[in-house]
């Protein structure tokens, strides 16, 4: 087991259809990956790190002196090591892995879209491998970069990317081998870039790596990119009754969209009863049309007035795109129920008041 935490960082190249593992011979100081450690391979790392040559695949096998950094400390360990007999190249865990299949987001209506899942195989010495299914990611990540730590008996993969480059998300599947998990029972955790919209907290399961095996983890994810198609909204506030603190009185929604499927709206001056012992919506979502009609509960059968209430909405699993919000307070007149057409891709934040 560790003692110590290993920390290190794994760049992975973003391509469609590969299914990236680490190669058989993959061993800690082969550094040119012909299976054997010799004289080649402090020379093989002398000439990346002086002379720009290639990097080795991956990196993390050449960190043999086991201080986080590849640099001419670990050329030299190889060549004690290989002329002297001193200690034997000792790596922390390294990973090499990359993605398999493509972005699913138009193709996740199945019954598995609102699950994400990882499946795992441990050879019951060194490599435990890793397929992260239906992983969040913007549709466009450029490269994604690994984190993983070992403290202990905790294994915590971080998963993030590089760019941001589409006004949308998707799910991937994306597979990796962590080299050098001596057997033994763990905590995987695996926590990815919008893991935590919607609350919702990283995969987090315990695994019995004592000898060789497999198994498979999945939890319910109920926010966008998952559970494409689930959109849903409701209330979350709506203040207090400003009878007494109206200076304005003009009917507006404000509006952000968080660009990962979260959509705050807020109607401006909503018309009820002075006394309500709550404010509720009707919200139909029917592919890019939002319907919001409001109700309201009375306190002791409500009082002989109407106030102005800002009422806020959270609505969730919203695809980018462009949307009709429409909305219909409770004693408002007809043209006093508004219609507004929001672009969220290039207008995720903004506000529409009647004249």
């Amino acid at each position: 087991m560790f003692n110590r935490v290993e920390t290190f960082a794994i760049l992975i190249l973003l391509c469609l259809c590969i299914n990236a593992s680490c190669p058989a011979t993959t061993t800690c100081g082969d550094a040119n990956g012909d299976g054997t450690i010799n004289l080649g391979d402090p020379i093989y790392l002398i000439n990346y790190i002086f002379r720009g040559g290639q990097a080795p695949d991956p990196l993390g096998k050449c960190d043999v002196n086991y201080d986080g950094n590849v640099n001419i400390g670990d050329a030299v360990w190889l060549v004690r090591y290989v002329f002297a007999g001193d200690f034997p190249p000792i790596c922390p865990p390294f990973a090499c892995g990359g993605q398999s299949g493509e972005c699913k987001i138009f193709n996740v209506k199945d019954a598995g879209s609102n699950a994400e899942c990882a499946e795992w195989i441990y050879d019951g010495e060194s490599m435990l491998s890793i397929l992260h299914i239906n992983a969040g990611f913007n549709c466009c990540p450029g490269e994604l970069t690994f984190d993983i730590d070992v403290t202990d008996n905790i294994i915590t993969v971080t998963e993030m990317e590089e760019d941001e480059g589409c006004d949308c998300l998707c799910l991937f599947d994306v597979s990796y081998d962590i080299i050098g998990i001596e057997p033994g029972v763990y905590t995987l955790i695996i926590d990815g870039p919008y893991t935590a919209y919607g609350a919702n907290d990283p995969l987090e399961f315990s695994i019995d790596l004592t000898a060789s095996g497999n198994g498979e983890y999945c939890v319910p994810r109920s926010h966008y990119p998952w559970n494409v198609g689930g959109a849903s909204g409701s209330v979350s506030d709506y203040g207090e009754c400003k009878v007494d603190k109206v200076i304005d009185s003009t009917i507006c929604l404000n509006w952000f969209y968080d660009g990962a499927g979260t959509l705050l709206l807020t109607h401006i001056n909503s018309l009820a009863n002075c006394c309500v012992d709550s404010l509720y919506a009707d919200i139909t979502i029917t592919g890019s049309d939002i319907a919001i009609v409001e109700y309201e509960d009375l306190e002791g059968g409500g009082c002989y007035c109407n106030c102005l209430y800002d009422v806020d909405f959270v609505l969730t699993n919203i695809t980018p795109g462009e949307i009709t919000v429409t909305v219909q307070c409770i004693y408002c007149d007809p043209e006093e129920t508004f219609e507004v057409t929001i672009d969220l891709i290039n207008d995720p934040e903004g506000s529409f008041c009647l004249e």
